[in-house]
């Protein structure tokens, strides 16, 4: 069995609950409040400037050229358009970036992927990376089955995260994870990484739904 399936095994249960979730649900038929949606675009700005750190300190640990190449590359890819794109999407929902702040949610998964980089294997980074990018891919092919959704901007997203370019790119990651000779402990180890991922993926939809945020503002007081 390859690696990659193993992987997505071991968080089914968490994907499952995922494409149920209404936040996803709501895209696909339309019903998500407005409010969500820009949420969760705004936590996801925040997200992407971190994961992009983490795949740039994974490139450094790789085994192969060609997955260092891959994961700069995808590191390059959030500078140059990713972020672009949000901030394009963001200012049209009247957000400025800058006064933006991270949730709990996108504090801890972020750090927990950091973390992953800085102290685990590469097996154990890559396989904590590759959640974010492979359940955006099958959310967004799921809902790309159904009827189209009636939100022009929810259509986007989902027409953005189902394209070919997109597949394509998540197609090389699962490759180059496959790549990877893991014996038992570091298949093991790689099962915990991605589950755990997988399952901050959850709670960073369910967080966007529910409005999570500290009690407090992370800005010190007197701070512009």
């Amino acid at each position: 069995m390859r690696n990659s399936e193993l992987l997505w095994r071991s968080a089914e249960d968490v994907y499952s609950g995922i494409v149920a979730h209404p936040f996803v649900r709501g895209l696909s038929d339309g019903s998500l409040r407005r409010e969500a949606f820009v949420r969760f675009v705004e936590q996801d700005y925040l997200y992407l400037q971190r994961y992009r750190s983490s795949l740039a300190m994974t490139a450094a640990r790789a085994h192969r050229a060609e997955d260092a190449e891959l994961l700069a590359s995808m590191a390059a890819e959030i500078s140059s358009v990713e972020l672009g794109l949000h901030e394009d999407v963001l200012e049209g929902l009247g957000v400025r970036v800058e006064e933006i702040e991270p949730s709990p949610t996108t504090i801890a998964y972020t750090s927990y992927l950091s973390s992953t980089a800085c102290l685990g294997s590469f097996e154990e980074s890559i396989a904590a990376i590759l959640p974010c990018s492979w359940i955006y891919l099958e959310v967004g092919r799921t809902l790309s089955e159904g009827p189209p959704s009636p939100d022009p901007l929810y259509r986007r997203w989902i027409d953005q995260y189902s394209g070919p370019e997109y597949r394509d790119e998540v197609r090389r990651l699962i490759d180059a994870v496959d790549s990877i000779p893991a014996g038992d402990d570091a298949l093991e180890a790689m099962r915990r990484a991605y589950r755990i991922s997988a399952i901050y993926e959850y709670m960073f939809w369910d967080d966007a739904y529910a409005g999570g945020r500290f009690p407090y503002s992370v800005r010190p007081p007197g701070t512009a």
